[in-house]
């Protein structure tokens, strides 16, 4: 079981997500799994392409807004902390590093 989720709901975002999956592959912490709610009409491809040996879960779902895609994978994970992203943000390498340490404090 990783210890953080990574909750990101996309809808119309393609290119912008994949440069956010790129960005969480190169943390400098590693226990972590991501999950895309994909509420695209057409579901998205070739996303874990992006995330290196990360686990990786895209679950499709219709287009309901980003609280439904957030609850979907709250849901769904069993990590004890979530983290949520938006398809279109740039992550810098320490990101979720600050996330885990100000809870461990």
């Amino acid at each position: 079981m990783a210890k953080v989720a990574v909750i990101i709901p996309t809808r119309g975002r393609d290119v912008c997500l994949r440069q956010t999956l790129k960005d969480l592959s190169n943390q400098n912490y590693l226990d972590f799994e991501i999950w895309v709610i994909d509420q695209n009409l057409k579901p998205l491809k070739n996303l874990n392409e992006h995330v290196g040996s990360l686990p990786f879960y895209h679950e499709k779902m219709p287009p309901l807004g980003s609280h439904a895609g957030r609850n979907h994978a709250i849901f769904k994970t069993s990590a004890p902390l979530c983290i949520f992203v938006d398809d279109d943000t740039r992550i810098p390498t320490d990101f979720i590093q600050k996330h885990v340490d100000s809870y461990s404090e």
